[in-house]
């Protein structure tokens, strides 16, 4: 028979107490299976705590890319619901930093997933507020580039694609911006009624034209009145006029620079009206009623001439009369001068710009003819963000034409001379706005000597002698105007 030993209590307690045991444990192992059932892994880490500047440091394994930290909330309803949340708010003077990332491609890579439903609210990759209430700036989001390496340094990025049929932009403002540095656009949508110092184009100011004349350099004398810049394209990206060179225009014209205008040599406006003529002759006389002033002899006041910014809307300056008493072809009146607008970013004259009236043509010997009118002068409309003068600037009256025996001749009124930029107060150098002469009156003589033609400054009256021999000597013409607007943004001052 075997010998059966029958085992004590306490080998009994033992056996009881380590099944409990190991039961417990594969029910508790269970238990967690069942819980962890579809949900993520959790990768391994080391814990350490030898960094001195930690109190708590995570260090993923050398064998895995897979993240270090994973922070998950499954909570679902309408409350915000935020993943990770730091705060470190110093009450003294130190910074206090919520969260530090360090990268060595991106130190911080945010993303909103496309299978997020959004209906109607708005959702931001990063989204940056500030409710600082002290005295220091304050910023929502600061970008910041540090580096002495080769290449291209941005602080703040933004980029826009895909949504077909939506309004897409790299970056919007709410508000007012402002840059300290360069701004450089390659393309702008909008009016640009404020903006100002552009680059090239202009961005959306179209005053100073597209640039698309290209780099022009006038190396010999030229004549655009008869023969114009390639395909009449008047709009330059920068436009030189070399010393000694002279660049005769048509008058009216308008020379729009999307960089910089600059005059070395001479730049001549031709006529804006001929001289009043002889109305017995084949083509008929021109009245002085067609220049661009109120009356026959009375000049524009200077507050309208302010608002006249463009040449094309100027003939220029009145014609002066054709000799008092003539029957004679050669008795013409001055021509008045022509006008000119020149629009550039930057303008800098070194040599002369002129728009001068044309003086009466001297009557022939023996001529009983009274003296003929001066031309007033033109007009020159300069417009940029930039002006600088060193030069000379004209826009003179003409004077009166010498008679043969008697005189009674009279003066042009001189020009006009618009500066619109920011600096127009300052421009310095050389303006001339000056009226012609009248002749003196030398022998009896009863007919009224040709007036002068007005333009910024009015025209001097014919002189004459009544039957009582009193003398009414011609007179002078009323100077002309340099009006200066200085405005910040020249590119609103458009009419």
């Amino acid at each position: 028979l075997y010998n059966f030993k029958k085992p004590n209590m306490k080998t009994i307690k033992f056996v009881l107490l380590s099944a409990a045991l190991l039961f417990g444990s594969i029910s508790l192992k269970a238990q967690d299976e069942q819980k962890n059932k579809g949900e993520r892994p959790i990768q391994s880490t080391q814990q350490r705590s030898n960094n001195a500047g930690c109190q708590m440091e995570l260090q993923g394994l050398s064998t895995s890319s897979a993240p270090v930290f994973f922070s998950e909330s499954n909570f679902s309803g309408f409350d915000d619901v935020i993943g990770v949340q730091g705060i470190s708010v110093n009450d003294l003077s130190g910074y206090g930093i919520g969260a530090n990332f360090v990268g060595g491609w991106r130190g911080l890579v945010s993303l909103v997933p496309d299978s997020i439903i959004a209906n109607s609210f708005t959702t931001t990759g990063v989204f940056g507020t500030n409710l600082s209430v002290g005295t220091g700036s304050k910023y929502g989001i600061w970008g910041s580039v540090v580096t002495n390496a080769v290449g291209t340094h941005i602080g703040v990025y933004g980029t826009a694609s895909g949504g077909e049929g939506s309004t897409l932009w790299a970056g919007l403002f709410d508000g007012n911006v402002n840059v300290n540095g360069d701004l450089t656009a390659t393309n702008f949508i909008g009016d640009g009624s404020q903006l100002t110092n552009l680059p090239t184009s202009g961005g959306g100011c179209n005053e100073y034209g597209d640039g698309s004349a290209g780099d022009v350099t006038i190396s010999a004398d030229t004549d655009w009145s008869t023969s114009p810049p390639t395909n009449g394209n008047y709009m330059f990206n920068n436009l030189i006029v070399n010393s000694g060179v002279t660049l005769t225009v048509e008058s009216g014209t308008v020379i729009q620079v999307s960089n910089t205008f600059t005059n070395n040599g001479t730049v001549e406006v031709k006529e804006g009206l001929p001289g009043e003529t002889w109305e017995g002759l084949p083509d008929g006389g021109v009245p002085r009623t067609k220049g661009n002033t109120l009356t026959v002899n009375q000049a524009y006041k200077s507050e309208q001439l302010r608002f006249l910014s463009r040449s094309s809307l100027l003939t220029g300056g009145s014609p002066g009369q054709e000799a008092g008493g003539s029957t004679s072809p050669d008795s013409e009146g001055g021509f008045g001068g022509g006008a000119l607008n020149i629009k550039a970013i930057t303008i800098s004259n070194m040599g002369t710009i002129r728009a001068n009236g044309g003086d009466g043509i001297a009557l022939p010997a023996g001529s009983a003819a009274t003296g003929s009118g001066g031309g007033g002068g033109g007009f020159i409309i300069i417009q940029g963000n930039s002006i600088t003068n060193t030069g000379s600037i004209e826009a003179l009256g003409g004077d009166g034409g010498e008679p043969a025996t008697g005189t009674n001749e009279n003066a042009g009124g001189g020009g006009l001379v618009h500066l619109i930029s920011p600096n127009a107060n300052a421009v310095g150098g050389t303006f001339l706005v000056d009226a012609g002469a009248g002749g003196l009156q030398t022998t009896t003589q009863f007919s009224r000597g040709g007036a002068g033609g007005a333009s910024a400054g009015d025209g001097g009256a014919g002189g004459y002698t009544d039957f009582n021999n009193n003398v009414t000597p011609a007179g002078d013409g009323g100077a002309g105007l340099v009006l200066r607007t200085e405005v910040p943004d020249p590119c609103s001052f458009s009419n």
